[in-house]
């Protein structure tokens, strides 16, 4: 991914939100790729290479992901995220973070975000 698409990405991001960027991501991932899992590797792919130009941007959106892989059964995908999370220190990340974890309804989900959460609260 260029730097010019990231920025792209990113604008999306501040525009439309989190959930509707991966939402057009995987939709767009479906011309590429059959199955469900095939298409969020393609995106986190995506997603990781938007992170070596904006990494926090590309943090915000795999969180929006990691339900996504865990209702998959794809815990590689939801590691890789948790590493990626843990490992970018960011306000804006940070904020996007606590914002989710705030609206979220699903406990477990809610109580991972809240543990992601704790470690950047230490960083």
């Amino acid at each position: 991914m260029t730097p010019t698409q990231s920025d792209d990405l990113t604008k999306a991001l501040a525009r439309d939100g989190a959930a509707s960027v991966i939402d057009s991501m995987l939709g767009d991932a479906a011309a590429l790729a059959e199955k469900a899992e095939d298409r969020v590797t393609l995106v986190m792919q995506l997603l990781e290479e938007m992170a070596e130009h904006r990494v926090a941007e590309a943090c915000c959106l795999m969180l929006l992901l990691w339900p996504v892989a865990s209702e998959l059964m794809m815990h590689h995908i939801c590691d890789g995220i948790d590493l990626w999370i843990a490992h970018t220190n960011s306000a804006t990340l940070k904020e996007h973070l606590r914002h989710i974890a705030a609206l979220e309804t699903n406990h477990g989900l809610k109580r991972h975000y809240e543990g992601l959460l704790h470690i950047k609260h230490e960083a």
